[in-house]
Formats: C-alpha cells, structure tokens, sequence
C-alpha cells in the first residue's frame, strides 16, 4: 500500500496534521481561560411574557470594567432561534447603536458563516482573551471567531453599552 506519492504529499499532511495539533490545543487553551473566569451578573431578556434567553457575563476578577479582558458573555435560549433571526437582531442592534453599516457588514458575513440555527436550551458564548480577540462557542464548542479588533467590543454593546436597548438587562449583566 502506498500512501504518498511523492514527499509533497507527505509534508502536506503533516502539516495539516500540525496545524490541527494547534488548533485543538488553543480551543483547549481558551475553554480552560473560560473556565477560569467570574460571574459578573445575569438577566434574562423576556417579550411579551415570553422568555427569550438568560444572558450572563463573566470577566477575571468577577467585576464589570469597559474593555478589560479577559471577559466571556454567554447566552443560554430558552426558545429556538435561526440564524437569520440572530442575525436581524444584531444587525438592528447595531443600527441602533449607530454602528456604521460599512464596519458591521463584513461581520454579518462571518456571523452568517460561524452561527447555527439555536435550539431550546443551546449555549452561544462570546469568550474575548486578554488582546481583544473573540471566540464563539455553541454549547461549549469553539465554532470560529470574526477577524476585526473592532468586533468583540461592538459585539458586547448590544448589551453593555448606555446606549442598549435593553437597560435593566445591562444593569444586571454589569452586577448594579
């Protein structure tokens, strides 16, 4: 049996190999920088009488500060969700904030790739590391992240910021 036919071949594969080496290990990397972090504070999102997910907030030391990280939010539905609706929602959320169309579209292009459709009781988790980055994972598993410094942080204002739409759910989230 012959399995490559020249050396090409073979150091293709291995670096595949390696390249997935290292991603395994920094998705097991960042899941224990997760782990590793304090509740803030939660809240849930309900509309009319209907319970739409409980948000909660994390960060190192257990307390809100505006752009220190390491901090993770996730997201625990309490009713199914498809992509294009989450994807509506940012968007409008975005818009609301005044986030301008050309910053978030590229964005909405790598939501659309990374997010699946949310079932009853699905986990969507923001983890953003000490530099900044942003890592999505659904129901504990890293699912990719969106290749902008700007994201995590305009991503986080839907909830975080003064300006949301929801404010006694970021009172809450920021443990006030």
């Amino acid at each position: 049996m012959v399995l490559f036919k020249t050396n090409k071949n073979r150091n293709s594969l291995l670096l595949i190999c390696f390249s997935l080496c290292i991603l395994a290990y920094s998705s097991v990397s960042k899941a224990q920088d997760i782990n590793s972090l304090r509740l803030v504070g939660q809240g849930g999102m309900s509309w009319m009488f209907m319970d739409i997910y409980q948000a909660s907030l994390y960060s190192q030391d257990g307390t809100y500060q505006h752009s220190n990280y390491p901090q993770a939010l996730t997201i625990n539905y309490k009713k199914n969700i498809s992509k294009s609706q989450l994807i509506k929602a940012t968007k409008e959320q975005w818009k609301k904030l005044s986030v301008d169309n050309k910053r978030y579209q590229p964005w909405i292009n790598d939501l659309n790739r990374l997010w699946p459709d949310i079932a009853k009781g699905d986990k969507l988790t923001l983890f953003i590391e000490q530099g900044g980055n942003g890592y999505f994972y659904h129901n504990g598993q890293l699912i990719g992240s969106v290749d902008s410094p700007d994201f995590a942080p305009a991503f986080l204002s839907i909830w975080l910021s003064e300006k949301t739409s929801q404010p006694r759910l970021r009172k809450k989230l920021i443990g006030g």
